[in-house]
């Protein structure tokens, strides 16, 4: 099982969040459940999360739902399907960013 590190500023700040999130996968939490819990629409629910991964909380989702992973297999999971994630996002605005230089530079 992995333990889930936190600082206690990170506890105590995403706390309410934090508790309603379960650990492992096939127990994952869907966010029309977080935002009923916590009483906050889904859009505020995404940027509490987000907001807690950019402070170092590992928390997973995905079809099922949101989660802290169990194991290192959950964890490889999630980080290996964001990488995948990053990389077909990347391709895809490459021709957007070859027409802004081609722009930039004058060419029509």
């Amino acid at each position: 099982m992995i333990r889930i590190l936190m600082t206690e500023e990170q506890s105590q700040e995403f706390q309410s969040l934090i508790e309603l999130i379960p650990v492992g996968k096939g127990e994952a939490v869907s966010m029309n459940t977080l935002s009923k819990l916590l009483g906050f629409p889904s859009s505020d629910v995404r940027l509490m999360i987000l907001n807690a991964r950019k402070k170092g909380v590992l928390i997973c989702s995905g079809d099922e739902g949101y989660y802290f992973p169990k194991d290192e297999d959950e964890l490889k999971e999630y980080r290996n399907r964001r990488r995948k994630y990053i990389r077909t996002a990347s391709i895809a605005l490459r021709p957007f960013d070859l027409l802004l230089k081609s722009l930039e530079e004058g060419d029509p």
